[in-house]
């Protein structure tokens, strides 16, 4: 008997995510938490309620055409294809690493080292815009391959790259890329092993090791935040810790600049200039669109706008709850192909269970780091079946040769 959902589920994850922003959200109204509107109201519950429906519906779509998924997780592999995978990872590696030595070079040096001796720069002075998302892109995807091959091999030292893989993250001071890069390791890992009770109380106390990071590297990069900030917080938070505010203020202020957009009762252009102005590379940015384009926020310092507020500017209520609703469809039918042991799924998963993850902070899913990841799946997809081709072919030739002797 299952005492807990499968939480590598899109449609849980984004129910969990969001069912806990609402949570915290509505028993605090301030400044930054200001009353949610009818119409978001519907669409929250719209999405949150056909989520599961639709995870149910695409899952038995795909067992009436292919079967019923086998009692077994992850995936299977022979030594052709664990050999390509290898490959593939080293190719990863040489990637994000000279992507991020050019960053280092190009910005002067690494964001930790200039808060540490409080240098006159900061954060946003580091990396190559654009080029940096695409190291980080491997990077991610590196993280993964780690976790697929420990589980296929049972070798430590893929546990050993893979923090290789993650400390760049710290060094950068990137909370964000810090975010990404757990979540998309945690959905590999979910998909490859079920969980029992000790791995689920060592996860918890990852990500509350995860989150104490997150606080330490904004108080780093010298983000100072306090109850009293913002009007009507310190009334509710103002004997709460310094990371319970910072906890409730980065989980709570997206949803609250939802509501201020909405609140305005803006004109929708159903242009979709707001939603791809993170999918289209940061240099092209100010090329392509003029005048505003960041949605509105309740206080200037909070910036968070989650995966609603550019859908609404662009479609309405309606259109943002169709957004989303297309994207679990997406999600749902990746997960389950992912369960069956497809390598091509297993590698594409983890981009949107991260952006999922994260949706009630940024719009993730429709960033050049999640949009691309399908094309760096096919990649790999094809490289490690020509490495598999080349293998059976030189096994062959081999067989042929003793034969003939």
């Amino acid at each position: 008997m299952k005492l807990m959902p499968n939480i590598t589920r899109p449609d849980v994850i984004f129910c969990f995510v969001w069912l806990l922003v609402l949570a915290i959200y509505l028993p605090v109204p301030t400044l930054v938490t200001p009353p949610i509107a009818a119409e978001l109201g519907f669409v929250l519950a719209f999405n949150i309620l056909s989520a599961p429906l639709i995870y149910a519906v695409i899952r038995k779509r795909v067992e009436n055409r292919l079967g019923p998924k086998s009692d077994v997780d992850g995936v299977h592999l022979d030594a052709a294809s664990l050999d390509g995978i290898r490959r593939f990872l080293r190719v990863c590696l040489v990637v994000w690493t000279v992507i991020f030595v050019l960053n280092i070079v190009a910005s002067g040096g690494l964001p930790i080292i200039w808060y540490l001796r409080g240098d006159n720069k900061e954060y946003l002075d580091y990396g190559i815009r654009t080029v940096g998302g695409l190291g980080d892109m491997f990077r991610c995807f590196g993280g993964v391959l780690c976790i697929l091959l420990y589980f296929a091999t049972g070798k430590r030292t893929y546990i050993w790259l893979w923090l290789a893989h993650f400390v760049p993250s710290i060094l950068v001071m990137s909370r964000g890329n810090i975010a990404i890069f757990i979540l998309q390791s945690m959905a590999a890992y979910l998909l490859m092993r079920r969980l029992n009770l000790r791995q689920i109380l060592l996860g918890s106390g990852g990500l509350v090791a995860a989150a104490s990071l997150f606080i330490i590297v904004g108080q780093l990069r010298g983000i100072q935040m306090n109850a009293d900030d913002y009007a009507g917080v310190s009334n509710y938070l103002g004997g709460m810790p310094m990371g319970v505010y910072w906890a409730w203020v980065y989980i709570a202020s997206p949803l609250g600049n939802v509501a201020y957009a909405v609140s305005l009762h803006l004109q929708h252009d159903y242009v979709p200039q707001y939603t791809l102005v993170y999918l289209l590379p940061s240099f092209m940015r100010q090329a392509v669109f003029s005048g505003q384009v960041y949605t509105p926020l309740t206080t200037e310092e909070l910036n968070a706008t989650s995966i609603y507020s550019p859908l609404y500017m662009d479609f309405g209520a309606g259109g943002a709850a169709l957004f989303i609703a297309a994207l679990m469809v997406l999600a749902s039918y990746v997960h389950v192909m992912a369960r069956r042991g497809n390598l091509f799924y297993l590698t594409l998963y983890p981009a949107l269970y991260a952006a999922l993850g994260l949706s009630f902070f940024h719009i993730f899913a429709l960033t050049p780091g999640v949009i691309a990841v399908p094309f760096l799946c096919s990649w790999f997809r094809r490289y490690v079946a020509g490495n598999q081709r080349t293998k059976n072919h030189d096994t062959a030739l081999a067989v042929s040769a003793q034969a003939t002797t």
